[in-house]
């Protein structure tokens, strides 16, 4: 599943079935608002399921991201 169209392109062109859903809430319901507000310590649990926010907590991927967005 994906709707980045390079990503659909990389996978049809390697022989793999891509399905793209419509997009939904497309403001508040994208990886980029939600690491946005992972960063600046704003609500984002409510906008993923309760098994995502179990991951992220289990692999400190607010930390992680916090880290890899530092500059240089």
């Amino acid at each position: 599943y994906s709707s980045n169209p390079l990503v659909v392109q990389l996978f049809k062109e390697a022989g793999i079935k891509v399905q793209s859903p419509a997009m939904y809430e497309r403001d508040t319901l994208s990886g980029t608002e939600i690491r946005r507000r992972m960063l600046n310590k704003e609500p984002w649990k409510s906008l993923v399921p309760p098994a995502v926010v179990q991951v992220i907590r289990e692999i400190d991927g607010v930390e992680r991201l916090r880290q890899i967005s530092q500059k240089d």
